[in-house]
């Protein structure tokens, strides 16, 4: 046995609170009415915008409505029975996410339902749309990426824990491109997408690896390519976090 004086504490990392069931992100939440413009310029024909009025009584039932315009006129409009959290859309999709851990996906310019209504594991945290790629997370911690053009879902119930296994880990931003590529950056700096080739959660930029930090990238782009176009890394990385100029006048 060593001496008392020669015990060393060693301090373990918080973990995060997890079950069996998964994490507990908050859920998504929005004003009792709101506006939000999907596609086209404000003040257009062209301009499309959610109207999303909650909270209608009729009778002794309580109804929420999404009601689409197009340039300022009613194109279409849908009733829930429950409460809205989040809505998302373009020129081509509609989402609508309900406190009932329902989706609901429909076409903007008709209003029709592309499928019954989904039900997943917990009601939405995060809600994202790009193109006819819809990206979900759960309040459980569960990553969902769907194709609406051909139904199928490009990464279904992953697990974020590989990602935000410390207790004081949350997820800063996100985004998912046309491709249905999902970005997730978490408030360590560390930015992930999901390989569906490899079942495995990919490291794209990292604020810890002192190497990246000193390295200038350059862009190579294929001709014909917008040379201002930025790509996902290079909106990921911003000036402020390079030190490559530094490090190169002492190397």
């Amino acid at each position: 046995l060593w001496p008392v004086d020669r015990l060393v504490l060693l301090k373990r990392k918080p973990r995060r609170l997890c079950t069996l069931d998964g994490l507990d992100l908050p859920a998504a939440r929005m004003e009792r009415n709101v506006c939000l413009q999907i596609s086209g310029q404000m003040g257009s024909d062209q301009a499309r915008t959610l109207d999303i009025e909650r909270g209608i009584s009729i009778g002794s039932t309580i109804l929420h409505r999404i009601q689409c315009q197009l340039g300022g006129q009613k194109s279409w409009d849908m009733i829930f029975t429950s409460h809205v959290i989040a809505a998302a859309g373009n020129s081509q999709i509609v989402v609508a996410c309900c406190d009932d851990n329902t989706i609901h996906l429909c076409s903007s310019n008709t209003g029709r339902r592309l499928i019954p209504s989904l039900t997943l594991d917990s009601q939405v945290s995060i809600l994202k749309c790009c193109s006819t790629y819809v990206m979900i997370i759960t309040c459980k911690g569960f990553l969902f990426v769907w194709d609406t053009q051909t139904m199928e879902a490009k990464i279904k119930s992953q697990s974020l824990i590989g990602i935000l296994h410390n207790s004081d880990m949350k997820i800063d931003r996100s985004l998912l491109t046309d491709q249905g590529v999902p970005i997730i950056t978490v408030n360590n700096g560390n930015t992930y997408t999901f390989n569906t080739s490899m079942a495995a959660w990919t490291l794209l930029a990292s604020k810890s690896d002192i190497l990246q930090q000193c390295s200038d990238h350059i862009s190579v782009l294929p001709a014909g390519v917008n040379a201002n176009q930025n790509g996902i890394l290079s909106a990921l990385q911003t000036t402020k976090s390079r030190r490559g100029s530094q490090a190169s006048q002492l190397f």
